[in-house]
Formats: C-alpha cells, structure tokens, sequence
C-alpha cells in the first residue's frame, strides 16, 4: 500500500529549500555599505576650504554655509574616523580664514568642542583660539574666550596654558574680553582650588585699575564683575575667605556706585555663609554710607535675636475666609485671561495659516508659467 502524501511532504521540502536560500541574499543585499570615511574626510576638508574662500556671502549664501559647516563639524565630533589631523588642521585653517563674522563665530565655537572631544589636537586649537581673542568681531571674541575655558575644565593638561591666557587676556583692550576672561578664570579656580591664589590676585588688580577705558569702553564694569566673581570664589573656596574680603573692602572706595554696591553685596554674601565673619564685614563696611542698610540690619538682627520672638498670630475664621475669597476671585481673573490669550493665540494661528495659503497658491501660479520656477 503506497501512502502518496509522504511523496507530496518531502516534494514541499525541496520547493521550499530555494526560498530560504532567496532570503538570505535579500538579508545580504540590505545590509548597508562600508562607510569610507577616508572620502568623507576629503569632503569635509573641500567643503571648508569653498566655504573660507567666499569673501562676501548673502544672506541666503551664509544660511546654507552655515547649516553646510555645521554638518561637517558634526560629523568629524560624532566620528572619531574623521579627526584626523588633516581634518582638525582643515578647521583650524577655516577658523583663521573666513571672513564671515557669523561663520567664523561658528569656527571658533566648533574648534572649542573638538580640541574638548579630541584632546590629541588641544595644543594645536589653543594657540588658535588665542589668535582668535583679539578678533574684531565681538562675538567671536566671546566664542574664544568660552572655548579656551572648556578645554580648561576638561582638560588638567592645558589647565596651566588657559590660566595664563585669561589671565592676560583681562589686559586685552576689548572690555567684553576682560568679564569674559574674568568668568572663565572664576570658574577654573572653583574648579581647581590651585589656581585661586592667582586668579584672586589677578582679580584684585582689576578692581584697583582706576581706567575707564578708551572709546566708551566703560571699564568700570569690569571692576564690576571682578567684584563680583570674587563673591564667588570666597563662597566657594573657605581658604580664600580672608584674601577675598580684604579685596572687597578695597571695592568699597571705589570712585563708581555701581562697584561699590557690587562688592557690598559680594561681602555680604560672604558675611552670611560665614557668621565668624559678619563683624569683621559689618566693620569694614561702616565707613560706607551704601552699606548703611547692611550694617544697621546686622546690628538690629543682634538685637532680634537675643530676644524671645514674639508668638505668631493665629488668623481667624474670618480672615482664612476672606484669603479663600480673594485666592478663588484670583483663580476667576486668570482663568478669563487665559481663555482671552487662547482665543488671540488662534485668530493669530488662522491669520497665519490665511498667509501661508496666498503665498502658496502664488507660488503655485508662478511655477506654472514658463521661466525659472520660485
């Protein structure tokens, strides 16, 4: 007795042996190609070299330079292949050569977060970076000063090499570059107490600079903000409590009001994490007829203090009904105005959208007509 449909299993099992050897060459075909990165090097370093060559981009030139450059900075951060040293030199060469203020911020900005992401090629972006702090746009000159602070932070052996460049660059003619540098150095010695004694020192020289500065430099905010930043680095650093006040109370003479409230308030900071310290604050501060409300409320605290606080009073029925009154009549107001402010928000959304359409539909009709489409 023969059974037929044995035969038809085992003829199901060839025919099927073929589509499964037709999937794996699907799977093989899909996987995705070998990245060349050594190509896409080459493209990156072509595509600045285009970009630092363009003298006077417009406006929708620079947007797409723009998005162009950032794309390839991009790229060489998230794949380690592409920084190599031709390609970081490509940056640094970019940096120094576009005459794009815009582009040239992006530059500087960008060489700060390889020289961090890379710290082979710190030496190299450093010096450029200090090229960079007397550039004659401002906000490149901002981009450097942050650049130079980040690979500080992250990176102990160019600590040393960051400091002395802030440190002289809070000489620099430019009054944005003095409280930039002044941040960046604050921030370096609470990062690392080691440099405290220097910055602090540094810092006491710039408060004493009795200069304003040439062509409206206005370099009494830079007193300002070293006022100000050795507020920080005396509540964040109790080694340095003491050198700091001493400087402080020179702030306290200064010939600008501004400065002198400053280190007012950077003492007074000080005085409240340090109570061992309030007498001395409080007599230093007594010469100063700014500082009048700050002493008289510390005398007037001492007083409060040894005394029994008196009993808080205890609200009555009336009152806790009249709170809930005047909080649910606040709840009524807010609400209405929120309604208001939505209401607007989609009459402006349906103008909008109005606009759209029009500029749609000429577009549309242009594109329709012989000529260069919009």
């Amino acid at each position: 007795m023969k059974f037929s449909f044995r035969k038809k299993s085992k003829e199901k099992s060839t025919d099927e042996a073929p589509v499964v050897a037709d999937a794996v060459v699907d799977v093989e075909e899909q996987q995705e190609p070998e990245v060349d990165y050594v190509a896409q090097a080459e493209d990156i370093r072509e595509l600045l070299g285009h970009i630092a060559t363009e003298e006077k981009p417009n406006v929708q030139d620079t947007k797409i330079f723009e998005r162009a450059f950032s794309k390839a900075a991009r790229a060489v951060l998230e794949h380690a292949e592409l920084a190599t040293a031709e390609t970081v030199q490509a940056f640094v060469d970019y940096a120094g050569k576009v005459n794009h203020a815009e582009l040239r911020y992006d530059g500087v900005a960008r060489l700060g977060a390889i020289a961090v992401q890379y710290p082979d090629y710190a030496d190299l972006v450093v010096q450029t970076l200090q090229g960079a702090l007397t550039d004659k746009d401002e906000e490149v000159r901002h981009a450097a000063v942050y650049s130079l602070r980040g690979i500080g932070e992250t990176n102990p052996d160019q600590m040393d090499t960051v400091v002395k460049m802030l440190t002289e660059a809070t000489k620099s003619q430019y009054r944005d570059v003095r409280e930039d540098s002044i941040l960046g150095l604050t921030s370096l010695a609470v990062k690392n107490p080691d440099y405290a004694d220097g910055v602090v020192a540094t810092l006491s020289g710039l408060l004493s600079d009795p200069s304003d500065g040439k062509n409206g430099q206005q370099f009494y905010r830079v007193r300002i903000k070293a006022a100000r930043q050795l507020g920080v680095i005396g509540m964040a650093n109790d080694d340095q409590v003491d050198n700091v006040l001493d400087v402080l109370e020179t702030g306290l003479a200064d010939k600008d009001l501004f400065v002198r409230y400053r280190s007012i308030d950077s003492m007074e900071e000080i005085a409240k994490k340090h109570a061992d310290k309030v007498e001395r604050v409080v007599a230093s501060m007594e010469a100063s007829k700014e500082s009048a409300v700050f002493v008289v409320k510390e005398r007037i605290n001492k007083v409060v203090h040894s005394l029994n606080p008196p009993p808080k009073p205890v609200k009555t029925a009336a009152e806790i009904a009249e709170e809930k009154k005047q909080a649910a009549a606040r709840k009524k107001e807010l609400d209405a105005a929120a309604k208001e402010q939505q209401k607007l928000a989609q009459e402006q959304a349906k103008t909008a959208q109005q606009k759209k359409d029009r500029m749609d539909a000429v577009k549309r009709l242009a594109n329709n007509l012989p000529g260069k489409k919009l």
